[in-house]
């Protein structure tokens, strides 16, 4: 990971606080927000809470490495395949979530989640 301090004052940091501060961007990220990055940051938020409970406290380093094991593990499997049947059709199944009041909803079977770069970190 690479850190860099910027001056206040300086010219790069005038120029990043425009980009940053853009009064159309930040109403863009308003927009987007509500309605396309709810499930991927929850599903990722889930996951980080599996690797580095909020219950334990963890050294700066132990949890640095969790997070970035948590990232890679979030990168690899978040775009996984439909699983698919013997005869070659995509497999479903049927949920009934309490804030759809009972009203059945269909979900794609997923691959089993892969663990190829843990031998690596290890």
């Amino acid at each position: 990971m690479f850190f860099f301090q910027l001056l206040l004052g300086s010219a790069a940091a005038v120029k990043l606080e425009e980009l940053v501060f853009n009064k159309y961007l930040l109403k863009d990220l308003a927009t987007l927000s509500p309605h396309y990055q709810t499930y991927d940051l929850e599903a990722f938020h889930s996951l980080l809470n599996q690797f580095a409970p909020k219950m334990t406290a963890f050294h700066f380093q132990a949890m640095n490495g969790r997070v970035l094991l948590a990232v890679m593990h979030f990168n690899e499997n978040s775009n996984r395949q439909s699983k698919i049947s013997r005869d070659g059709k995509e497999q479903y199944s049927i949920h009934y979530p309490k804030y759809r009041k009972g009203d059945p909803i269909v979900r794609r079977i997923k691959t089993a989640p892969t663990h190829s770069k843990l031998p690596f970190v290890l």
